[in-house]
Protein backbone atom coordinates (compact mmCIF):
# COMPACT_ATOMS: atom_id res chain seq x y z
CA UNK A 1 0.00 0.00 0.00
CA UNK A 2 1.55 3.39 -0.73
CA UNK A 3 2.55 5.57 2.30
CA UNK A 4 -0.10 8.36 1.37
CA UNK A 5 -2.88 5.40 1.91
CA UNK A 6 -1.15 4.63 4.84
CA UNK A 7 -0.90 7.74 6.63
CA UNK A 8 -4.64 8.39 5.51
CA UNK A 9 -6.10 5.15 7.38
CA UNK A 10 -3.51 5.62 10.22
CA UNK A 11 -4.59 9.02 11.17
CA UNK A 12 -8.79 7.76 10.80
CA UNK A 13 -7.48 5.24 13.61
CA UNK A 14 -6.01 7.33 15.46
CA UNK A 15 -8.84 10.14 16.39
CA UNK A 16 -10.99 7.07 18.29
CA UNK A 17 -14.22 7.40 18.54
CA UNK A 18 -14.33 10.80 16.35
CA UNK A 19 -15.76 10.11 12.92
CA UNK A 20 -13.64 10.00 9.74
CA UNK A 21 -13.57 9.40 5.98
CA UNK A 22 -10.13 8.04 4.62
CA UNK A 23 -8.88 5.68 1.55
CA UNK A 24 -7.75 2.53 2.00
CA UNK A 25 -6.02 1.63 -1.07
CA UNK A 26 -5.32 1.91 -4.38
CA UNK A 27 -7.93 0.20 -5.99
CA UNK A 28 -10.86 2.83 -4.47
CA UNK A 29 -11.93 0.72 -0.93
CA UNK A 30 -12.99 3.62 1.69
CA UNK A 31 -13.92 3.48 5.12
CA UNK A 32 -15.97 5.62 6.51
CA UNK A 33 -16.41 5.51 10.13
CA UNK A 34 -19.86 7.31 12.30
CA UNK A 35 -19.58 6.17 15.97
CA UNK A 36 -22.92 7.43 15.88
CA UNK A 37 -24.67 5.78 12.60
CA UNK A 38 -27.19 4.24 14.95
CA UNK A 39 -28.57 4.42 18.55
CA UNK A 40 -26.69 1.75 20.82
CA UNK A 41 -29.99 -0.58 21.13
CA UNK A 42 -30.82 -0.57 17.59
CA UNK A 43 -26.97 -1.88 16.74
CA UNK A 44 -27.38 -4.56 20.06
CA UNK A 45 -30.40 -5.72 18.21
CA UNK A 46 -29.09 -5.87 15.07
CA UNK A 47 -25.94 -7.77 16.23
CA UNK A 48 -27.91 -10.35 18.08
CA UNK A 49 -29.89 -11.14 14.96
CA UNK A 50 -26.66 -11.29 12.55
CA UNK A 51 -25.10 -13.70 15.38
CA UNK A 52 -28.10 -16.01 15.01
CA UNK A 53 -29.50 -15.63 11.51
CA UNK A 54 -26.28 -15.46 9.26
CA UNK A 55 -24.82 -18.82 8.21
CA UNK A 56 -21.93 -18.32 9.51
CA UNK A 57 -18.76 -21.23 8.79
CA UNK A 58 -15.12 -21.69 9.10
CA UNK A 59 -13.68 -21.29 5.01
CA UNK A 60 -10.27 -23.47 4.38
CA UNK A 61 -7.35 -21.89 2.35
CA UNK A 62 -4.25 -23.15 0.37
CA UNK A 63 -1.36 -21.51 1.35
CA UNK A 64 2.00 -22.72 -0.14
CA UNK A 65 0.64 -25.78 -0.98
CA UNK A 66 -1.50 -26.88 2.09
CA UNK A 67 -4.71 -26.48 3.34
CA UNK A 68 -5.47 -24.61 6.49
CA UNK A 69 -8.73 -23.75 8.29
CA UNK A 70 -9.77 -20.50 8.44
CA UNK A 71 -9.14 -18.44 11.69
CA UNK A 72 -11.78 -16.95 11.87
CA UNK A 73 -15.87 -17.56 10.85
CA UNK A 74 -16.91 -16.19 7.62
CA UNK A 75 -19.77 -15.76 5.51
CA UNK A 76 -20.66 -13.88 1.89
CA UNK A 77 -23.24 -12.04 0.42
CA UNK A 78 -22.76 -10.30 -2.64
CA UNK A 79 -23.53 -11.02 -6.61
CA UNK A 80 -20.50 -12.19 -7.80
CA UNK A 81 -18.36 -15.17 -6.41
CA UNK A 82 -14.92 -14.13 -4.33
CA UNK A 83 -11.88 -16.27 -4.49
CA UNK A 84 -8.66 -15.55 -2.55
CA UNK A 85 -6.21 -18.09 -1.81
CA UNK A 86 -7.06 -20.79 -3.62
CA UNK A 87 -10.60 -20.53 -2.10
CA UNK A 88 -13.38 -19.68 -4.48
CA UNK A 89 -16.90 -18.13 -2.21
CA UNK A 90 -19.91 -18.14 -4.18
CA UNK A 91 -21.80 -15.52 -2.40
CA UNK A 92 -25.31 -15.66 -0.47
CA UNK A 93 -28.10 -13.23 -2.16
CA UNK A 94 -28.68 -10.42 0.59
CA UNK A 95 -32.21 -11.68 1.42
CA UNK A 96 -31.41 -14.65 2.82
CA UNK A 97 -31.02 -12.95 6.23
CA UNK A 98 -33.81 -9.51 6.40
CA UNK A 99 -31.67 -7.83 8.93
CA UNK A 100 -29.21 -7.16 6.09
CA UNK A 101 -31.70 -5.39 3.95
CA UNK A 102 -32.11 -3.07 7.43
CA UNK A 103 -28.66 -2.68 7.71
CA UNK A 104 -28.27 -1.97 3.81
Amino acid sequence: RPAAEKNDLNQGLQMGCQPFDCNVDSHGSHLCYRPDFVQRHVADKWMKALQTSVPWSQGRVRVFGKDHDEPRLTCYFGEKPYTYSGRTVKPLPWSKVPVLQEIR
